[in-house]
């Protein structure tokens, strides 16, 4: 994450993978001009087409989800914290650190 409007593509059954990143920032003002602008640019010249630059992530994991106990929001189990043997989410866990190590 560093803020550039970058997308990368892999496809996962032939290990082919692409990275573009928006060459072209419009300077109208109105909406309607600056999609007109995107639609109607040559792709070539609206993105730098290269090879991706991060390692092919692995695949998506499965996590089990569950209700948060204090705000009842429903929250994957590698975002769940025990807090007084309650399964809260990150937003609801007070993180406690007395040395601040």
């Amino acid at each position: 994450m560093t803020g550039k409007q970058a997308y990368s593509f892999y496809n996962r059954t032939s290990g082919e993978n692409v990275r573009l990143v928006l060459n072209y920032r419009s300077d109208k003002e109105q909406k309607e001009q600056i999609i007109n602008d995107y639609l109607n640019f040559e792709p070539e010249k609206l993105f730098k087409v290269t090879k991706t630059k991060i390692e092919f992530p692995e695949k998506a994991r499965l996590f089990k989800s569950y209700k948060c106990e204090k705000c009842g929001e429903i929250t994957a189990s590698n975002y769940i914290r025990i807090q007084e043997d309650k399964k809260v989410c990150i937003d609801c866990f007070n993180n406690y650190n007395r040395f601040k190590v």
